[in-house]
């Protein structure tokens, strides 16, 4: 059976619970979560952090986009 390099959770919750997931594992993957949180270091989390109002921004550019290149 393969073995997992790393785990990559979307948000705070899901990263929490793949923690207890992995609780016990004797060779856990690496843990890379969205989004700074306070203890990720101390829980030995990767965080990737992000400007969530440009993150908004650029969605909402490329929706408007592909809705203006659509045929109605």
């Amino acid at each position: 059976m393969k073995t997992l390099p790393a785990v990559i959770a979307n948000n705070n919750r899901m990263c929490v619970a793949v923690l207890r997931a992995l609780h016990g594992l004797e060779n856990p993957p690496a843990l890379i979560g969205f989004d700074c949180f306070s203890t990720a270091e101390i829980l030995g989390v990767s965080v990737i952090s992000y400007d969530a109002i440009k993150k908004g921004q650029v969605a909402s550019e490329l929706a408007l986009d592909r809705m203006a290149d659509s045929p109605v």
